[in-house]
């Protein structure tokens, strides 16, 4: 009787800690996912001002006539 307790309290740690190594894993995933999200916004908006830039530059030195 001992040695079958002993045996199914080894199996449920070692269910638990697969089960916890599964969650941690998702977990990490999932911050990597954000931050990745995150650097593509701001790259994405780096990109959108830089255009704004552009555009604004192109508006303030442009000349009244157009070059042939």
């Amino acid at each position: 009787m001992v040695f079958i307790g002993t045996y199914l309290k080894k199996q449920f740690i070692l269910k638990l800690k697969l089960i916890l190594l599964s969650v941690f894993s998702s977990a990490t995933e999932t911050l990597n996912t954000l931050k990745f999200a995150q650097r593509a916004k701001l790259i994405q908006n780096n990109v959108l001002n830089l255009l704004y830039v552009i555009q604004n530059y192109n508006t303030q030195f442009s000349l009244p006539f157009q070059m042939l």
